[in-house]
């Protein structure tokens, strides 16, 4: 799918987060892979505003994680860019399921920098600049039937 625009990645991006509201009841962890200004933090921000978060959403480059609670779920938004070391995803506890009273949706950016130790995704979603200055391309790739057809984000 190709993105003109900011506007529309966070229009794609609120779209997949109100359907996740509507479809899901166990833990859903998403990937987020592409170069340096891809649009990732872009559309981790819609996602997480279409799944009824109205406060301000900030970058997790520098805490890592920024936790997040609606109604419905808890949100877990990584960053996993400034990782270095295996002993770091340990320590965040990345490796292991979330045991919350609610659903926890962990969206995880720059995943390949996790030292292939975080919990595996149930859609990968990548994110490719083009020769348009505010273009990108975004694939979503669903790695599990958690949702089965039910969304789409188009």
């Amino acid at each position: 799918m190709i993105i003109s625009s900011e506007k529309q990645m966070l229009k794609v991006a609120n779209k997949l987060g109100s359907g996740l509201v509507n479809n899901l009841n166990q833990n859903f962890i998403i990937y987020l892979k592409g170069e340096l200004g891809s649009g990732k933090t872009t559309f981790s921000k819609g996602l997480i505003k279409g799944m009824g978060y109205q406060e301000l959403i900030t970058s997790p480059t520098f805490s890592i994680i920024e936790r997040i609670e609606t109604i419905e779920f808890y949100i877990l938004h990584i960053d996993l860019y400034r990782i270095e070391r295996p002993e770091e995803i340990i320590e965040l506890e990345l490796h292991e399921e979330p045991n919350n009273a609610k659903p926890t949706v962990m969206i995880i950016e720059w995943p390949e920098r996790s030292h292939d130790l975080i919990l595996p995704a149930d859609i990968v979603i990548s994110f490719d600049m083009t020769n348009e200055i505010n273009e990108r391309s975004i694939e979503l790739l669903s790695q599990t039937n958690k949702l089965g057809n039910k969304i789409d984000f188009r």
